[in-house]
């Protein structure tokens, strides 16, 4: 009886494999050139561009697809950078590992400087063999998000005692106090895109037609505190809970997760999934202990493509750390192997000609320059590491304007932002 492993015969100029039926130790031969041919040629592959959408095509058939799509996005503190979002990445299985990817990536990337963003971003799933696409292609991971989920058995107790505030179903003009509530919890944050009603509206609006009261609010003497839903994503339920920093924001979130629970049982949905940031010091720790628990589930990736317009449009939020009072003043060169600038520090901050004097200089690699900028990386501890140096060495002074240029900073890019 042959082996699994019975090497590769050839007849008459073809390739034959042995292939198992069923597993019963049963063998027959298998043309490889014939299984082959059943695979489309790569021959020709045409790439080409339909705004926003960046397609491969071979004899005219579409084999793959990348989406160019233009992003407000939060860098810190009401700071919003325009972007360009990766999306929609997507090769013919068929074709996967030949190339294909690669090449949309790079007409995608030219499209992206050609129209002048200074940075680009995409997100996907943490164990997503797309993460090396995405590496190969110049982004770089900046942090992990999960999903903080329950299988509901029975919903939470309620609070024993309803205090000054009260439930109901959502009303058309409540998401302009979603959205300023949502600006309350994470304005600080790095990630999340800029908040609208219109964008709020249109990511529930085929849950709520089906089910109106997927959406509870809590009121506080007639002013909205906090609100608890669930909508369908990408073909799935997510749920969400966001509540201010009120007096009785416990107790509100717990009136709000035991009614959305209920009502989640009561849909025949058993399974609550709350996109969470361990930068979020009430929302994550309030659902694991009431059950949840956290399973890796997002990465978030970014490239920057023009290192000097980034920091032109991060001028804003530059000045405002530095409060007009910098511990050192001088030019400092930000330098990678692929990128520099030089910007100046004073009462402000200002970005200079390249052949200008500089009085500090900060050499680093483009992993880590990307990730000191977006606050998840802190330049002393880059430092420490040696990933980055400092010429002259670094100073008391020096280090501190560094760290308050670019201190840590919480991030979260919640699921509806994702493209």
């Amino acid at each position: 009886m042959p082996s699994r492993d019975m090497g590769v015969p050839r007849l008459g100029g073809n390739t034959f494999k042995f292939k198992e039926e069923q597993g019963d130790g049963v063998y027959s031969l298998v043309d490889e050139s014939t299984r082959r041919n059943e695979q489309p040629s790569i021959n020709g592959v045409e790439i080409t561009f339909e705004d926003p959408t960046v397609y491969a095509k071979v004899q005219g058939e579409m084999v793959g697809t990348v989406s160019v799509l233009d992003l407000n996005f939060q860098w810190g503190e009401g700071t919003y950078v325009k972007m360009a979002g990766i999306a929609g990445v997507h090769t013919d299985e068929r074709l996967r590992r030949r190339g294909i990817a690669s090449r949309m990536m790079n007409k995608a990337k030219r499209l992206i400087v050609e129209r002048g963003y200074s940075c680009s971003s995409v997100s996907t799933g943490s164990f997503n063999f797309a993460r090396r696409l995405y590496r190969k292609s110049g982004y770089v991971t900046l942090f992990f998000l999960d999903d903080t989920v329950k299988q509901i058995q029975k919903p939470i107790p309620r609070p024993r005692k309803r205090r000054n505030f009260t439930l109901r179903s959502y009303e058309e003009g409540d998401e302009e106090a979603f959205v300023r509530i949502f600006q309350e919890c994470y304005g600080g944050f790095f990630g999340p895109r800029r908040k609208t009603t219109e964008r709020w509206k249109e990511a529930r609006e085929e849950t709520l037609k089906a089910d109106p009261e997927s959406v509870t609010v809590a009121e506080v003497d007639g002013e909205i505190q906090g609100w608890a839903e669930y909508y369908k994503h990408w073909g799935a339920f997510a749920t969400e809970l966001r509540v201010s920093s009120c007096k009785d924001r416990t107790a509100i979130a717990e009136a709000l997760l035991s009614n959305l629970e209920e009502h989640l049982l009561s849909k025949g949905i058993s399974e609550a999934r709350f996109l969470t940031s361990p930068h979020d010091h009430f929302l994550r720790p309030f659902l694991e202990e009431r059950g949840y628990a956290i399973r890796p589930y997002r990465v978030f990736m970014l490239s920057i493509i023009d290192l000097p317009k980034l920091i032109t449009l991060l001028k804003p939020l530059l000045d405002r750390r530095l409060d007009k009072e910098p511990p050192w003043r001088g030019n400092i060169r930000l330098k990678t192997a692929s990128q520099s600038c030089i910007l100046t520090v004073s009462d402000g901050i200002s970005l200079m000609e390249s052949s200008q004097n500089v009085d500090l200089e900060v050499v680093t690699s483009d992993i880590e320059l990307t990730r000191i900028l977006s606050g998840v990386l802190d330049p002393l501890e880059a430092y420490l590491e040696a990933s980055l140096d400092v010429k002259p060495s670094l100073t008391e002074a020096t280090n501190t304007t560094l760290r308050k240029l670019f201190p840590l900073v919480p991030y979260f890019h919640p699921r509806e932002d994702w493209v």
